[in-house]
């Protein structure tokens, strides 16, 4: 098996610069086009820590590149939605639709409180790419959401840095990182599937009311 430190020395001897300059690419992408949904942006910003952790990248040019890339994305975003008519230009799905349940809760959640669902949408994969167009389906302000937005990318892109530079530096804890994110990942899929089970009701046997026999009559 390769040591994973030595690989990613060869790549990032090779090409960093061009390494980092893609990283911004998937990033921007990620929240501006409909297709960021199937792009891998966590694990790009977590590639690009981990060059940092060997000394291959500066991580002041690597934060701001991050931080620019996807966050501008974000705002190019909301500023296409709004412009397309916001709410009008991308109608919510059918009742009957089984998606259309998550959809109008999350755009009520942005209606009542649009800075923090701003805030934690750009925290998580999927969520970054909706984030922005349903934020821009609300009454919040373009300046607000850039402020808001600006300061989530650069809360997730300094968490993610951090985690991969530490791998890089020390690529034996690697295991340790994949296992926790793993149960993480557990723990919160188990968790939102008891809150679903709570929600739905329970369709128990029907007591048929008593049936008596009456005699007819001659």
């Amino acid at each position: 098996m390769p040591d994973i430190g030595l690989v990613l020395v060869c790549l990032a001897g090779v090409c960093a610069p061009y390494l980092l300059g893609a990283a911004g690419v998937v990033l921007l992408a990620e929240s501006a086009l409909l297709v960021g949904l199937v792009l891998p942006g966590t694990s790009t910003v977590l590639i690009v820590g981990s060059v940092v952790g060997l000394g291959r990248v500066d991580p002041i040019v690597a934060a701001v590149v991050m931080v620019l890339a996807s966050s501008g994305g974000a705002q190019t975003a909301f500023l296409l939605r709004r412009r397309r008519g916001g709410a009008s230009s991308m109608p919510l799905p059918p009742k009957r639709m089984s998606s259309s349940g998550f959809v109008r809760r999350a755009q009520r959640g942005f209606d009542r409180h649009a800075t923090v669902a701003s805030i934690a949408s750009h925290l998580f994969g999927g969520t970054r790419t909706f984030g922005p167009r349903l934020a821009a389906a609300s009454p919040m302000a373009f300046r607000t959401f850039a402020l808001c937005n600006f300061a989530a990318a650069a809360l997730w892109v300094t968490i993610l840095l951090v985690v991969g530079s530490t791998v890089g530096a020390n690529p034996n804890v690697a295991p340790y990182f994949i296992a926790a994110g793993v149960g993480l990942m557990s723990i919160t899929y188990g968790v939102g599937l008891v809150r679903r089970r709570a929600r739905t009701p329970s369709a128990g046997p029907k007591d048929s009311a008593p049936t008596f026999d009456v005699p007819a009559t001659p």
